[in-house]
């Protein structure tokens, strides 16, 4: 087991509970990773925290990405890539080689993210080619939206302007084999020039195109071959954001809005719990700010910066949904920057869509009943992902008086099932924390960790293996419902007035059909009060369980435009958008600023978009379908000198359906909390 490992040779000797459990092959690395991934390759790519200076030692090369950081922008945060150039992940065991890497680091902060395919690393890394064989749009741009997501379909004639010619100025494809020479440290940069003439190359024939390109890559679906499907999350998205199509209705996308686009790896889907994703995305988001500055100063902008909306339709669940994990940080610093050079840069984001799945409890003074609170995690039969459930302190509360008890749902844990919220004095550098084992029969089956997250705030943390696991089937979790204990001493303090401890479950389905075989586990509340059958949309309760609280900790941060989805026909709230928080003193942070369409109505689930290939027609619903479309209304407002809001209408402030709402306050904070302060109408697109 782990704890016969010498301490110089364990990654928990730096690593937080994520990377500990991924990339130790004791616990849950045979689980994670697709089989055939080659993880002892040695490319990764990882978060540094504290400057920008690559803290590594002999053998070990690392690289920035394209970094903006115009005048004193003084970045803490960075995404960076690393290789391990030696031979000393040649023994097989990668999780040694992490650890002697991570300890030999000195002092700085690092965290390792999901790693690289060897294919995908650029031997000749230039970033002063960022410009080369782009072309000088025939209409100077005003404004440019820009995308992060998977699957972009950057040949389709959706994006054309009136020459012909493509609107997308600049195309990072994160996973896409690399060429010998690129201006981006792994994967592939496309330029409107390249796009166009791919085009006429593959004289109008996109499969080819693509295949040509080489993001149809050989191997498991998840890694490659989004493109082959008729439809894709990316192609979706960007339609709705920037796409002119007949599904997009009367109002096009103008020459004038250019478009960057930044494709993740499609593997990023593999592990949905959201480990792994932060470098991707804040390397992608660097990436447009650059691309963004670059075209301003070559089509000779008036402003140092064009006005400038990214779509983000990612998101995660857990975490600490209070603008301080180190992404939301890092995001923050970047946007204040730009908005002081360009007031009118925003960054879209869904609130998610599970509202309705029960995975999010409030545990606040009045459910600590004789000390303690008792919940359900119900992990699925056939459950072929691993499962996560994290349990969030109020910050600054010292929970060193507090114990995590975790019960199976039969038999008994050979190992322990205590987890005491103190750091073990043994672990030095990086978050104070502490790691137990969770084993039965003999086999590890899980992780139960404390750490003190950045230094300001106590979580703990829970992971099991798959209940059904496709490979090591004498490693698994019992499915069933399991109990979470929460209690403390007699001694400890009550939880402050409006304070409670959070828990939240990551997602663990399947979110794109890419055979993960994941199930989605929930959180039960074991003494449920009475509930009418009748339901109204508001029913003014806050229950132990609940949606509200429950949206994308990724839309937590300060400053972003986060994004709900209603139903066209009706005006309701769709039952899976992600809400605000709510308390018994009212309304919590952060709030939800925005609805729009997610949904033409409730037999009707979903919007039309774009597809894949040129003509393709397909729906999208959830949030992430109702966010493009904002991000689309606020790019042609710009355009237009319009303020930016223009179009949007108040929130009503009721709901105009026969069933009688609540009148209490709570009854009205849901309201707001459910559609936020102003709605975008249906538009004139085909429902």
């Amino acid at each position: 087991m782990l704890q016969d490992r010498p301490e110089a040779e364990r990654i928990d000797r730096y690593s937080g509970p994520y990377e500990r459990w991924v990339y130790t092959p004791e616990l849950g690395q045979p689980f994670v990773f697709p089989q055939g991934t080659d993880l002892r390759a040695g490319y990764f790519t990882a978060v540094l925290e504290g400057g920008d200076t690559m803290p590594f030692p002999q053998g070990v090369g690392a690289r920035l990405p394209p970094v903006w950081a115009p005048g004193d922008v003084g970045h803490t945060i960075l995404p960076f890539a690393f290789a391990q150039l030696d031979d000393s992940a040649s023994d097989g065991s990668l999780d040694r080689m992490l650890a002697r890497t991570l300890q030999n680091a000195g002092g700085a902060r690092y965290r390792v993210n999901f790693p690289i395919q060897p294919d995908a690393w650029v031997p000749d890394y230039d970033r002063t080619a960022a410009m080369e064989g782009w072309a000088a749009p025939a209409t100077p741009p005003k404004a440019i939206v820009a995308v992060i997501d998977d699957g972009l379909p950057f040949a389709n004639r959706a994006f054309l302007d009136a020459q012909g010619k493509t609107r997308i100025s600049h195309c990072w494809l994160q996973s896409a084999p690399a060429t010998n020479r690129d201006a981006v440290p792994f994967g592939r940069e496309l330029v409107n020039a390249q796009i166009d003439t791919m085009r006429a190359d593959a004289a109008g024939d996109e499969a080819t195109l693509y295949r040509r390109s080489g993001v149809l890559r050989d191997g498991p679906e998840g890694r490659g071959g989004l493109l082959r499907r008729a439809a894709t999350h990316g192609a979706q998205v960007v339609g709705l954001a920037a796409g002119n199509t007949q599904a997009m209705g009367e109002t096009p996308m103008p020459d004038d809005v250019a478009i960057i686009a930044a494709e993740l790896p499609n593997a990023i889907s593999w592990e949905t719990s959201g480990f792994g994703k932060e470098s991707y995305l804040l390397a992608a988001l660097h990436y447009i700010f650059d691309r963004a500055r670059r075209i301003a100063t070559a089509t000779g902008a008036s402003a140092e910066e064009l006005p400038l909306f990214v779509n983000l339709s990612y998101g995660w669940n857990a975490g600490r949904h209070d603008g301080g994990a180190i992404l939301d940080s890092a995001i923050e610093t970047m946007l204040t920057a730009r908005r002081a050079l360009q007031p009118l840069t925003e960054i879209v984001m869904p609130t998610g869509n599970e509202f309705a799945v029960d995975l999010h409890a409030h545990v606040d003074e009045a459910q600590m009943k004789n000390g303690a609170c008792r919940l359900g995690w119900q992990v699925q039969p056939d459950d072929k992902t691993c499962s996560y459930l994290e349990i969030w302190f109020p910050q600054g509360l010292d929970p060193s008086q507090y114990q995590i008890d975790l019960i199976p749902p039969h038999g008994q844990l050979s190992g322990q099932g205590e987890l005491p919220m103190t750091p073990d004095k043994a672990l030095a550098g990086g978050d104070p924390r502490r790691f137990v084992e969770i084993e039965m029969n003999g086999h590890n089956i899980g992780q139960m960790s404390a750490d003190f997250d950045r230094g300001t705030r106590w979580r703990a943390m829970i992971a099991l293996l798959p209940t059904c696991p496709k490979h090591a089937a004498d490693r698994r979790a019992p499915a069933g419902r399991w109990t979470v204990v929460i209690s403390r001493t007699a001694q400890a303090s009550p939880l402050p007035r409006g304070e409670a401890i959070k828990l939240w479950v990551q997602r663990d389905d399947d979110p794109v059909q890419i055979n993960t075989g994941g199930r989605q586990s929930y959180l039960v509340d074991l003494q449920p009060p009475p509930r009418p059958h009748d339901l109204p949309v508001y029913d003014g309760r806050l229950d132990l369980v609940r949606g509200y609280g429950g949206l994308s900790a990724i839309a937590c941060l300060p400053g972003v435009v986060r994004v709900g989805g209603y139903e066209g026909s009706s005006g309701y709230p769709s039952r899976y958008s992600g809400a605000s928080p709510i308390t018994a003193e009212g309304p919590g942070s952060p709030e939800l600023q925005v609805s729009a369409p997610s949904d033409r109505s409730r037999l009707r689930p979903g919007v039309p978009t774009m597809g894949v290939l040129s003509g393709c027609r397909s729906g999208l619903m959830g949030t992430s379908a109702a966010c493009p479309q904002v991000t689309r209304a606020l790019a042609l407002n710009a355009v237009a000198g319009r303020d930016i809001w223009d179009g949007f209408v108040p929130r009503p402030a009721h709901l105009g359906h026969p069933r009688q709402e609540p009148q209490t306050d709570i009854a009205r904070h849901q309201h707001a909390a459910r559609l936020g302060a102003r709605l975008l109408p249906v538009s004139d697109r085909p429902l």
